[in-house]
């Protein structure tokens, strides 16, 4: 049938309408409204998010500008204040006096001196230096770090009595060539002066506390796309807290980021009642406050809140942020959290602080073709409408704000899965290509194993275990991993290892770190510390945990002696400078909670709780962890409540010292202590007179750094676990509890020498006087069984330490580790060795005397390489280990061989296989255990820049993120300047190929280059203010500058350092600022003051 007229309209039938066809014209205006609202509303939502965008841009852009203005003016106003007036005629001062005396010319000097010398310090000061002695010093005092200048060289050694009750004047000689005193510089360096801030002012409110989260998140981005469209990714959501008023307000106070646009908030009561809210300010320290109309009286309400925000720019990693990978050529996205320690507030508004513990429900809405992962099982089947999946998910245990977690990944994200013996399922996800390649199997395995270690055996408790666990693998993260319960987020290289292209040192670090996480279940998740000044508890007990688990679930690792070599000795550098900081810190300030993230409370805290357990006994330690826990399951606690409980040996509560006593002089003091230990034999009977002082590293005057009151007055409460043996090989143990700055033992038989810190088990440094010496070294070499590995690893750690700081010769230092080259075949003791060699080739790699430090280095260790043939990779774990490190030593040294053999491994890699290494895997016969030093070698020692170009292809076309953070270190070795450059300049690009969590590491690495740390140094003053606008003034920057400064080893550099840090603010690295300046200006008075004898201590005829 036609229905159309002549003219084109419609005829209308009536049997059109007999047969239903009926026009509602009032329901096609309704369908035409909706649609027009829908286009305006998604229109509204674009130019909205334009707009926010677009401010935000400015507002970034108008911040680093005014920071950069009000830094100048900061600059100038100083100098300002630097100025001075002449007193006799008011111009400008060029001439200082004293005090606030200063002229502008000598005749004003001279017609005010009539009235000026009687009160002139400077002429008293000269007067009373006439009447002192012209006598010199020649020893140093070691309770008060005094040094004066010598014109020779000191004797070796010196013998001196030791009273039993008071500290000898002389106990060692200063091995000083050098006056001990600043080098003069144009500047001081930057003082903390931070405006102080009220703690309460910090945290939030306590008559306010959250009961639990409803969360809904919705995510709108492509998860697979040619060109991603930054535009279109942003995130919206809700949250209703249930709240408890426990003491009459009229406000509420939580957190929100500046930069989560809040868009509604409504409050009612526990029964559905609206409360009328009067007024909404954001506060400082990203607060922000709902206020009531009427005061809220004691009892239940609930607050909901709708917000929106975006993931940020690229170089985000925090937060709720994005990251990308490619795969099948396709750009695919993950969207992932990071919340520790204070930015869940950049995800949705919360009470963003430890001691409020919840439960959450999380419900996540996000597109199609994508799955979501968070802390818990799924709830319900995932609801799908339209292009929208909407996953709800099961309330989760009480948890502290930094601890939820969702990740959404495309939906060929994979996983394999296994069982612990209680059926709880683990889930290793990782992306497609990994997963298919094995890289996760391993991670697997270690995590069950671990977990029913920690359930099973040594805490005895599955409190801890959630419903499932997750170990999530994302392309990118600022961290190694973050212990989210029961969806723990890792960096790639922190999660993958494949055995067949990894190497050994990477398998043990996967290993430690999810280790370390699963160990947070129960320090941290179960229980949390109530605030962040306890944080090292959480950290320093995972970190101890880690360790523990390894040791008995992969005992052929020898864990607990390499964490001497890999955590120990590293630590006790970082910790010997004044600019360090105590394990327990209190935080009043949120720009410092970043900087607690240091090796000093992951590491030292660790080092202490091993000697805490090594002083209470294994059984006491874990006893007292299993009540802690038990006691504070599911809510916040303080450390003292697991230290103070624990029982101490007869020796020390003889003395009346309780573990709180003792333990917290190791946790509130910077440093540690340096013993000086004399024997004294009469007759049949061995006196031991100990003495304990401040250990420092620095080289100069104190004064130089400022001074940081201790608590303690620098006095440790230290319990000795020595040995005392004899030539023949006889041995003895015996403990002692020194209290005081100095104690005697008597031992009933005549030792020859004594040993304390018995298997490197405590915090501290021992000196012995030159027969000790001689006696241990003999004893080393005849009977090396009497020293065990840590006890061995602990005598050369000291007498580097002591000849580093100048209180003993390199001679000693020389003298014993020269049993190494033929009586040391074990890893650890070698390993520190390695380590402090390091340290001085980081001086002097730069300098003339490198030259004597390398072939000292090379003829010690050649022997034994040659013995195990370094280049063969076989042997058991440890002994694979030693030939790894042996050859980076001998490398970095420069030793031709080695050079030789990395070179001729490179050069057996055919360019296919950095072009393709997924269809080439088979033609790298390099031995997983050396593509690192053969990469990094070949590179700095080639001028053949096609090389460089095709590793950097290997970098981009690589599956393996292990594979390709071995790359990232090797490209940044070239002595090729104009390659050093380019290498850099990709950093900042638009576009860049390099990952955002690969920045620091870029700068870093080509810092430690001995030719590219001018390059890399000049790089980040020049872009300092784009750096910042990319990825903020973070502690992460800062540390990249520290590791790029400290090689620096003269005035010139040091200059420029302070002039840097004078110019620019120091955001959340200050405590980094301080020792990037204390290591350099060290650096300068060990060159003057200690170099020259290396010289001659190490110097190898040729």
């Amino acid at each position: 049938m036609n229905t159309s007229n002549k003219n084109g309209s419609v005829e209308i039938s009536d049997s059109m309408i007999s047969d239903g066809f009926e026009i509602d014209f009032d329901s096609k205006k309704s369908s035409i409204n909706q649609d027009l609202k829908s286009a305006y509303d998604q229109l509204y939502k674009e130019i909205k998010y334009t707009t926010d965008l677009t401010i935000r841009e400015i507002l970034n852009e108008s911040n680093l500008k005014i920071m950069k203005i009000q830094h100048e003016f900061e600059q100038k106003l100083k100098e300002a204040k630097t100025k001075q007036w002449c007193v006799n005629c008011g111009k400008e001062a060029v001439y200082y006096c004293c005090k606030n005396t200063s002229y502008c010319n000598e005749t004003c000097q001279f017609q005010h001196w009539s009235s000026h010398y009687k009160s002139c310090s400077r002429v008293k000061a000269n007067k009373n230096d006439m009447e002192q002695t012209t006598s010199t010093s020649t020893s140093r005092s070691t309770s008060t770090r005094q040094t004066t200048s010598t014109t020779t060289r000191p004797v070796t050694s010196t013998t001196t009595t030791v009273s039993t009750t008071t500290k000898p004047t002389t106990s060692t000689t200063r091995y000083s060539t050098a006056t001990r005193t600043l080098p003069s510089i144009s500047s001081s360096p930057p003082k903390p002066t931070t405006t102080p801030i009220i703690l309460e002012d910090v945290r939030l409110p306590n008559k306010t506390q959250p009961t639990h989260y409803e969360l809904l998140i919705r995510a709108y981005f492509e998860p697979k796309t040619s060109q991603p469209d930054i535009s279109k990714e942003f995130f919206s959501g809700s949250v209703k807290i249930n709240i408890k008023i426990v003491e009459e307000t009229s406000s509420i106070i939580l957190h929100a980021d500046r930069y989560l646009l809040i868009s509604k908030t409504s409050l009612k009561t526990e029964s559905g009642n609206d409360i009328a809210i009067q007024k909404e300010n954001r506060l400082p320290f990203q607060q922000y406050e709902i206020l009531a109309s009427t005061n809220l009286a004691q009892g239940n309400y609930v607050l909901s809140m709708e917000f929106n925000g975006t993931f940020g720019p690229v170089s985000n990693l925090v937060g709720f942020y994005r990251s990308r990978y490619t795969e099948d050529g396709i750009t695919k996205t993950v969207l992932a959290t990071n919340f520790e320690p204070i930015d869940a507030r950049k995800a949705f508004p919360c009470f963003d602080e430890p001691k409020f513990k919840t439960t959450y429900d999380i419900t996540v809405e996000h597109p199609l073709n994508t799955i979501a992962i968070s802390n818990w099982p799924i709830a319900t089947e995932p609801v799908t409408s339209g292009e929208r999946i909407t996953t709800t998910f099961k309330r989760t245990f009480p948890m502290p704000t930094y601890l939820p977690a969702w990740i959404i990944t495309p939906d060929d994200y994979d996983y394999i899965s296994g069982n612990l013996n209680d059926g709880t399922e683990v889930r290793i996800y990782g992306r497609k290509s990994a997963v298919e390649n094995s890289f996760v199997d391993f991670a697997l395995e270690v995590s069950i194993k671990i977990t029913e270690f920690f359930k099973d055996e040594y805490f005895n408790n599955t409190d801890a275990i959630p419903p499932k666990i997750d170990l999530i693998a994302v392309p990118d993260f600022s961290a190694g991993a973050m212990e989210n319960w029961g969806s723990i987020i890792f960096r790639e290289t922190a999660l993958y290892f494949n055995e067949t292209v990894n190497s050994l040192d990477r398998k043990q670090a996967v290993a430690g770190i999810i280790a370390h996480e699963l160990a947070h279940f129960w320090f941290g998740n179960l229980v949390t510390c109530a605030w962040w000044d306890d944080l090292w508890l959480n950290e320093a007990m995972a970190t101890f945990l880690q360790y523990k688990s390894m040791q008995n679930v992969y005992p052929e690792l020898d864990l607990i002696d390499q964490f001497i070599g890999t955590t120990l000795v590293p630590v006790m550098y970082d910790d010997g400078y004044e600019s360090s900081h105590p394990v327990s810190v209190n935080i009043n300030n949120p720009e410092d909670i970043g900087s607690l993230f240091s090796s000093i409370t992951y590491d030292k805290g660790c080092a202490v709780l091993r000697m805490l357990e090594s002083t209470v006994g294994e059984d006491v330690f874990r006893d007292g962890l299993r009540n802690y826990i038990k006691n504070l399951a599911n809510s916040s606690g303080v450390a003292s409540e697991f230290y103070s409980t624990l029982k101490l040996p007869k020796e020390m509560e003889n003395e009346g010292v309780n573990a709180q006593e003792y333990i917290e002089t190791w946790l509130l003091q910077i440093n540690y202590p340096e013993i000086d230990i004399r024997i004294d034999n009469e007759g049949n009977v061995t006196n031991v007179n100990f003495v304990q002082d401040r250990f420092l590293l620095s080289l100069y005057d104190e004064s130089f750094i400022q001074n940081i009151p201790s608590p303690f007055n620098y006095t440790w409460k230290i319990y000795l676990q020595c040995k005392a043996g004899m030539l023949t090989g006889e041995v003895d143990e015996f403990n002692f509890y020194l209290g005081k700055k100095t104690g005697n033992k008597k031992l009933e038989k005549r030792y020859d020498w004594v040993k304390c810190n018995r298997d490197f088990n405590g915090f501290y440094v021992n000196n012995y006087d030159a027969d000790d010496y001689k006696n241990i070294i003999n004893t080393l070499i005849n009977h090396p069984d009497s020293f065990s590995i840590g006890d061995r690893a602990n005598l050369i750690h000291v007498a580097y330490s002591l000849a580093f700081k100048g209180s003993l010769n390199y001679n000693t230092a020389a003298f014993l580790s020269s049993y190494l080259e033929n009586h040391e075949e074990d890893y650890v003791p070698w390993k520190v060795f390695f380590w402090h060699m390091g340290k001085l080739s980081q001086i002097l790699e730069h300098r003339p005397v490198f030259d004597t430090l390398r072939r000292y280095g090379v003829s010690l260790v050649k022997p034994l390489a040659e013995k195990i043939d370094i280049w063969t990779d076989d042997g058991e774990h440890t002994e694979r280990l030693l030939k790894i490190n042996m050859i980076e030593f001998m490398c970095r040294l420069q030793d031709g061989e080695c050079l030789r053999n990395a070179t001729k491994y490179f050069k057996s890699v055919p360019v296919d296989y950095f072009n393709n290494p997924a269809d080439n895997a088979g033609s790298n016969m390099i031995p997983p255990n050396y593509r690192g030093s053969s990469y990094k070698f070949h590179i700095q020692n080639t001028y053949d820049y096609w090389d460089w170009f095709n590793l950097n292809e290997l970098y981009l076309s690589t599956v393996d993120p292990q594979e390709r953070a071995v790359v990232i270190s090797s490209l940044s070795y070239s002595r090729l300047l104009w390659i050093i450059d380019i290498y850099l300049q990709e950093l900042l690009k638009e576009n860049s190929k390099i990952k955002p969590q690969d920045f620091f590491d870029v700068l870093s690495y080509v810092g430690r280059n001995p030719s590219g740390r001018h390059v890399v140094w000049a790089f980040v003053r020049e872009n300092w203010y784009k750096i910042v606008g990319y990825f903020g003034n973070s502690r992460a920057l800062n540390r990249a500058i520290k590791n790029i400064c400290e090689s620096f080893d003269n005035q010139f550099l040091l200059e420029e350092v302070l002039i840097f840090f004078d110019s620019t603010p120091a955001g959340s690295g200050s405590i980094l600022r301080s020792q990037t300046i204390e290591i350099v200006a060290n650096n300068i008075f060990w060159v003057n003051d200690r170099e020259n004898e290396l010289n001659i201590a190490f110097f190898i005829p040729i």
